[in-house]
């Protein structure tokens, strides 16, 4: 038997000691404590570790998700923006318009629609 091999067979022998005893009693022998603690230390890092990972990755795919619904809407603020960008230009040169070409016209607007009753034509 290799020398790792009764190594490991000793501590699971004096884990399983460890076990069978402290059933018995309520606080292991002191000897015995000693000899279960590094392995009792190290099981608890390697869980710690493993629970970190596990919730490490859980949160990694929750970001990924949310980044990729922040891109979208992002994509969406992008093209509103661009398209109020084109309106503010747009306005602006309306406004330089009416101020250098019709600088005393009230307003300019575009007639949508005329009443064909030529009776109400007169009261307007």
């Amino acid at each position: 038997m290799s020398e790792g091999r009764k190594l490991l067979l000793v501590t699971l022998g004096l884990l399983f000691l460890s076990m069978v005893t402290t059933r018995f009693q309520v606080v292991a022998p002191s000897a015995l404590r000693g000899g279960t603690a590094p392995i009792t230390r190290a099981s608890v890092v390697v869980a710690d570790n493993i629970r970190r990972a596990y919730v490490t990755l859980v949160d990694e795919r929750d970001l990924s998700r949310e980044v990729g619904k922040l891109g979208k809407q992002n994509d969406v603020l992008r093209q509103q923006n661009e398209l109020l960008q084109r309106e503010v230009s747009r306005l602006k040169q309306v406004m330089n318009i009416t101020t250098t070409q019709a600088p005393n016209a009230l307003g300019i607007a575009q007639v949508i629609a005329v009443d064909p009753s030529p009776c109400w034509r007169g009261w307007t």
